[in-house]
């Protein structure tokens, strides 16, 4: 079965935050590579999540979670199974770390630049659009341990989401033993 939704998912968002941050390769083992190093450093937001932030460590993350993702309007386009609805999506960036400050400020200027427009285009069929939220410096702290600074910011994304109905459908249900409440 192909790929069921396409649009802003968590993957592509991090896809196009990959690019924006550390580009691509040249050869498929050079953006493997890339792949790799990014996947280290820009992860979804949990709340359980432990601040890797060493207080002698250069590092910089980026953590990031779609916060909102609503329909624009109620009716969509439907192609043989293929549903295709406009919709809105807000995603919560945090940086945090050395850079993070700096990386935040740049993300404000990101609405102007051709190349970050393609890349949010190319992974996730979305517009972003002009208004960037302010930006919120706070501090955390991840179970008592490793507090920092982050920085937080949202961005607004108008796309278009490819829903395939061509699921398989659901055979059975396995459920605990014992008694279920």
């Amino acid at each position: 079965m192909a790929e069921t939704v396409t649009g802003v998912t968590l993957e592509s968002v991090f896809q196009s935050l990959r690019k924006i941050l550390y580009g691509t390769g040249d050869t498929p083992e050079t953006d493997a590579a890339i792949e790799a190093r990014a996947r280290k450093y820009i992860i979804p937001m949990n709340h359980n999540w432990l601040n890797p932030i060493k207080a002698e460590g250069n590092d910089t993350f980026v953590e990031y979670i779609i916060e909102s993702d609503d329909r624009v309007v109620q009716d969509s386009q439907t192609y043989n199974a293929v549903v295709v609805p406009v919709k809105k999506a807000v995603v919560l960036l945090r940086f945090i770390g050395v850079q993070g400050e700096s990386w935040v400020k740049a993300f404000h200027m990101l609405t102007s630049r051709q190349d970050v427009a393609q890349i949010w285009f190319q992974e996730c069929y979305a517009r972003s659009l002009d208004y960037i939220s302010a930006v919120h410096c706070h501090p955390i702290d991840y179970f008592g341990h490793n507090g920092a600074l982050a920085w937080d910011m949202r961005i607004t994304l108008c796309y278009t989401e490819v829903y395939h109905l061509d699921q398989q459908p659901l055979e059975s249900v396995t459920l605990a033993q014992g008694i279920v409440n």
